[in-house]
Order: C-alpha cells, then structure tokens, then sequence
C-alpha cells in the first residue's frame, strides 16, 4: 500500500469545482496506456489500461492508495510489472501512480471525464475474481435493497461509494444490486449524499 495522505488533501481541492469534483488522468507505464479517474466526492479511483480493457477502483478515503489488482487485470498487465531479477511485482507501478497523483493534485493535469468516459471505464472493472468482487460479472450500479450486505458486498460498495456510503449501508442495512450492464442510477457514486439520502429512504420503506 502507498501512503497518498499527503497527496489527497490537494486532490480533493483540484476536484472541488470541475464537473462532478472528478479528474481524468493518463499516464504510460512501460507498454501500458493508463487512464483514470479521480472522484473527489467519494474520494475514490477508477484505474484502466486503455488498450487492454481492464480497469478496477480504489478506495482512497483513509490516504492509503491499495495495490490490490483483479486478477483478469494482473494476468492482462503482468509483463510489464517485471523487475530486473524477473520478479513480478505491482509497487513500481503504484509508484508511479502516486507520481502521478502528485502532478494532478499539484494542478499541473486539470481535465473532467464525460460521463461516457466514466461509463467505458466502468464496463472494463468486470472481473471473475471473486477474491476481489463477489458480484464482478456486474459492474454497474442499479438500485438499493433493504438486505443486510455482507463484507464483500460493503467493500465493493466502499469502492464506489467511498467509506461514507458503505458506513451508511451498514447501518441501516442496506446493500446495493448491480448490473452487467449501465442503468439510469450506475452513476449515483458521484453524488455521495444523495445515495446516503436514497439509503435511507429503502431502510424505511
């Protein structure tokens, strides 16, 4: 894990004030084409590589940038996270993102993502591991359901959501229902407070 606590006070003021408080980056590492996004509301990132159609999320909320990978997405980008010694290995690569981070967060890459944009992202998170995401087949957000969610369900939620969110489902057991596919409400994470209402509303209906 990387340590971006530093970093994340800057991005959130970059963010404050562009459409929905995202930013859209890119960035080559080795032979892979990255793009992202930075959700300044929910304090989360959507992480791709342009040419290979993986992309997963990161909860950034507490300052610590995860280096957990799908594993569609590691088998698909593994050769270029091999080390000198022919280790294979993600902190290069997480470094470099943090690098990155740091250049957006300083305002030198000020650029918001199309909703369209986010929704490509989104399509490719689809993963089988279900280590990561028990539900990864669905990648997109549809509804509320007034059922207990499980931990694996409240860490996908907290993916997208950010912590706030998730602590809200929690509470008023609440988990969320996905999609294979986008729906008029897949992109109800880039209001956070407005799903912590909607939570609210399904916990007493």
């Amino acid at each position: 894990m990387e340590n971006i606590s530093d970093i994340l006070p800057g991005l959130l003021t970059v963010a404050h004030g562009q459409r929905n408080e995202s930013i859209l980056f890119a960035f080559q590492f080795k032979i892979l084409q990255v793009r992202g996004v930075f959700f300044g509301r929910s304090k989360t990132l959507t992480i791709g590589i342009s040419d290979k159609n993986v992309a997963w999320q990161c909860d950034v909320t507490n300052g610590v940038l995860s280096e957990r990978i799908p594993g569609e997405a590691y088998a698909v980008i593994k050769e270029a996270l091999v080390t000198e010694d022919g280790i294979y290995k993600n902190k290069q690569f997480f470094l470099t993102l943090k690098s990155v981070l740091h250049d957006v967060a300083s305002g030198a890459i000020i650029k918001s993502p199309t909703d369209n944009e986010i929704t490509a992202l989104l399509r490719n998170c689809k993963t089988k591991d279900k280590k990561y995401d028990q539900d990864g087949d669905n990648p997109f957000f549809d509804h509320w359901r007034r059922v207990r969610p499980s931990m694996k369900h409240l860490q996908k939620i907290q993916r997208y959501f950010g912590s706030q969110v998730s602590e809200e489902c929690f509470r008023n057991k609440v988990t969320g229902v996905w999609s294979p596919e986008p729906k008029d409400k897949s992109l109800l994470f880039l209001s956070p407070d407005r799903a912590v209402k909607e939570i609210i509303d399904t916990a007493k209906a």
